[in-house]
Protein backbone atom coordinates (compact mmCIF):
# COMPACT_ATOMS: atom_id res chain seq x y z
CA UNK A 1 0.00 0.00 0.00
CA UNK A 2 2.88 2.35 -0.69
CA UNK A 3 1.09 3.94 -3.63
CA UNK A 4 -1.87 6.29 -3.01
CA UNK A 5 -3.83 5.00 -6.04
CA UNK A 6 -3.51 1.41 -4.86
CA UNK A 7 -4.51 2.36 -1.33
CA UNK A 8 -7.58 4.27 -2.57
CA UNK A 9 -8.64 1.33 -4.77
CA UNK A 10 -8.16 -1.07 -1.88
CA UNK A 11 -10.30 1.11 0.44
CA UNK A 12 -13.03 1.36 -2.19
CA UNK A 13 -12.98 -2.42 -2.61
CA UNK A 14 -13.34 -2.96 1.14
CA UNK A 15 -16.21 -0.48 1.48
CA UNK A 16 -18.09 -1.84 -1.53
CA UNK A 17 -17.62 -5.41 -0.26
CA UNK A 18 -18.94 -4.49 3.19
CA UNK A 19 -21.97 -2.65 1.77
CA UNK A 20 -22.56 -5.42 -0.73
CA UNK A 21 -22.59 -8.26 1.79
CA UNK A 22 -23.89 -6.90 5.09
CA UNK A 23 -27.43 -5.74 5.82
CA UNK A 24 -27.83 -1.97 6.07
CA UNK A 25 -30.37 0.82 5.56
CA UNK A 26 -28.70 2.43 2.53
CA UNK A 27 -29.64 -0.02 -0.23
CA UNK A 28 -32.09 2.33 -1.94
CA UNK A 29 -29.70 5.28 -1.87
CA UNK A 30 -26.81 3.26 -3.25
CA UNK A 31 -28.85 1.73 -6.09
CA UNK A 32 -30.38 5.05 -7.22
CA UNK A 33 -28.36 7.21 -9.58
CA UNK A 34 -29.09 10.91 -9.24
CA UNK A 35 -29.94 12.71 -12.47
CA UNK A 36 -27.38 15.39 -11.65
CA UNK A 37 -24.69 12.72 -11.76
CA UNK A 38 -25.46 11.69 -15.34
CA UNK A 39 -22.53 12.08 -17.65
CA UNK A 40 -22.24 15.23 -19.70
CA UNK A 41 -22.03 13.07 -22.83
CA UNK A 42 -25.53 11.77 -22.13
CA UNK A 43 -26.97 15.27 -21.92
CA UNK A 44 -25.23 16.31 -25.14
CA UNK A 45 -26.56 13.23 -26.95
CA UNK A 46 -30.13 13.81 -25.68
CA UNK A 47 -30.01 17.50 -26.60
CA UNK A 48 -28.81 16.60 -30.09
CA UNK A 49 -31.59 14.01 -30.48
CA UNK A 50 -34.26 16.54 -29.49
CA UNK A 51 -32.89 19.21 -31.84
CA UNK A 52 -32.48 16.85 -34.81
CA UNK A 53 -35.24 14.27 -34.24
CA UNK A 54 -36.61 14.69 -37.79
CA UNK A 55 -33.25 13.83 -39.32
CA UNK A 56 -31.69 10.40 -39.77
CA UNK A 57 -29.51 9.80 -36.69
CA UNK A 58 -27.06 6.94 -36.20
CA UNK A 59 -25.15 5.81 -33.15
CA UNK A 60 -21.96 7.03 -34.83
CA UNK A 61 -23.40 10.55 -35.24
CA UNK A 62 -24.61 10.59 -31.63
CA UNK A 63 -21.24 9.49 -30.28
CA UNK A 64 -19.49 12.16 -32.33
CA UNK A 65 -21.87 14.88 -31.09
CA UNK A 66 -21.52 13.66 -27.49
CA UNK A 67 -17.73 13.61 -27.74
CA UNK A 68 -17.24 9.97 -26.80
CA UNK A 69 -17.04 6.50 -28.28
CA UNK A 70 -20.12 4.57 -29.34
CA UNK A 71 -19.45 2.01 -26.60
CA UNK A 72 -19.16 4.68 -23.90
CA UNK A 73 -22.42 6.26 -25.05
CA UNK A 74 -24.20 2.91 -25.00
CA UNK A 75 -22.89 2.25 -21.51
CA UNK A 76 -24.06 5.64 -20.25
CA UNK A 77 -27.55 5.13 -21.64
CA UNK A 78 -27.73 1.63 -20.17
CA UNK A 79 -26.58 2.83 -16.73
CA UNK A 80 -28.55 6.06 -16.47
CA UNK A 81 -31.59 5.51 -18.72
CA UNK A 82 -31.92 1.70 -18.74
CA UNK A 83 -32.25 1.80 -22.52
CA UNK A 84 -30.17 2.09 -25.65
CA UNK A 85 -29.45 5.40 -27.38
CA UNK A 86 -31.73 4.36 -30.24
CA UNK A 87 -34.45 3.48 -27.74
CA UNK A 88 -34.14 6.97 -26.27
CA UNK A 89 -34.36 8.45 -29.76
CA UNK A 90 -37.54 6.44 -30.42
CA UNK A 91 -39.04 7.80 -27.17
CA UNK A 92 -38.22 11.38 -28.18
CA UNK A 93 -39.70 10.84 -31.63
CA UNK A 94 -42.87 9.36 -30.13
CA UNK A 95 -43.26 12.45 -27.94
CA UNK A 96 -42.75 14.74 -30.95
CA UNK A 97 -45.30 12.70 -32.94
CA UNK A 98 -47.78 13.06 -30.08
CA UNK A 99 -47.38 16.85 -30.18
CA UNK A 100 -48.08 16.82 -33.93
CA UNK A 101 -51.07 14.50 -33.53
CA UNK A 102 -52.61 16.89 -31.00
CA UNK A 103 -52.34 19.71 -33.52
CA UNK A 104 -54.08 17.46 -36.09
CA UNK A 105 -52.45 19.21 -39.06
CA UNK A 106 -51.40 16.04 -40.94
CA UNK A 107 -52.56 12.45 -41.28
CA UNK A 108 -51.43 9.86 -38.77
CA UNK A 109 -49.36 8.12 -41.45
CA UNK A 110 -47.77 11.41 -42.52
CA UNK A 111 -46.79 12.18 -38.94
CA UNK A 112 -45.37 8.67 -38.48
CA UNK A 113 -43.20 9.08 -41.58
CA UNK A 114 -42.16 12.60 -40.57
CA UNK A 115 -40.71 11.30 -37.30
CA UNK A 116 -38.89 8.36 -38.85
CA UNK A 117 -41.38 5.54 -38.34
CA UNK A 118 -41.44 3.72 -41.68
CA UNK A 119 -43.98 1.11 -40.56
CA UNK A 120 -47.31 2.73 -39.53
CA UNK A 121 -48.48 -0.44 -37.78
CA UNK A 122 -45.37 -0.66 -35.64
CA UNK A 123 -45.62 3.08 -34.93
CA UNK A 124 -49.21 2.64 -33.75
CA UNK A 125 -48.26 -0.28 -31.49
CA UNK A 126 -45.30 1.57 -29.92
CA UNK A 127 -47.39 4.71 -29.52
CA UNK A 128 -50.24 2.83 -27.83
CA UNK A 129 -47.80 1.09 -25.50
CA UNK A 130 -46.25 4.40 -24.44
CA UNK A 131 -49.34 6.61 -24.19
CA UNK A 132 -52.20 4.17 -23.59
CA UNK A 133 -54.16 5.25 -26.66
CA UNK A 134 -53.81 4.86 -30.40
CA UNK A 135 -52.42 7.63 -32.58
CA UNK A 136 -55.87 7.95 -34.17
CA UNK A 137 -57.49 8.59 -30.80
CA UNK A 138 -54.98 11.36 -30.03
CA UNK A 139 -55.47 12.78 -33.53
CA UNK A 140 -59.26 12.94 -33.12
CA UNK A 141 -59.20 14.51 -29.67
CA UNK A 142 -56.34 16.84 -30.66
Amino acid sequence: LRYPAVEASFRELIVSTVFGTLAHNYGQELSTKADCARPRMLKRAEDYMRAHAEEPITLQILAHEAGCSERALQGAFKSFRSMTPMGALREIRLEKAREDLKEAAETVTGIAFKWGFSNPGRFAAQYAEKFGETPSQTHRTG
